[in-house]
């Protein structure tokens, strides 16, 4: 696996857009990229496979459901990634859209 193709969340602000990689239980590292956020919460996520073929989708925050090192994809057959504990926080706090989450714990203003 090399460092393109670790498990991580980052929000790339030049394309404003959340992008996470995680690896199957095949060893395949997919790629879920978050394009969109839309008026009722809901994302267009586009998820792109080992081999580059993309499925383009809405996503709610219901459609994911995480583990403590894993996050399933719902509407994806069998989709389940491994990722590390700190970037599936991330994960999960960019999937809530604008409900304050307590998963990253961020400094307080005075």
């Amino acid at each position: 696996m090399t460092t393109a193709d670790a498990p991580e969340f980052v929000y790339d602000a030049i394309r404003k857009m959340g992008i996470a990689r995680g690896v199957a239980s095949d060893g395949g590292t997919w790629t879920l990229e978050f394009h969109e956020r839309h008026a009722d919460d809901s994302m267009t996520l586009v998820i792109v496979a080992p081999d580059g073929t993309t499925r383009r989708l809405a996503a709610t925050e219901d459609d994911f459901a995480f583990a403590d090192d894993t996050v399933c994809v719902h509407g994806v057959a069998a989709l389940t990634l491994r990722m590390t504990p700190i970037y599936l926080k991330k994960l999960r706090g960019f999937t809530r859209g604008n409900i304050p989450t307590p998963d990253i714990a961020g400094p307080s203003l005075p």
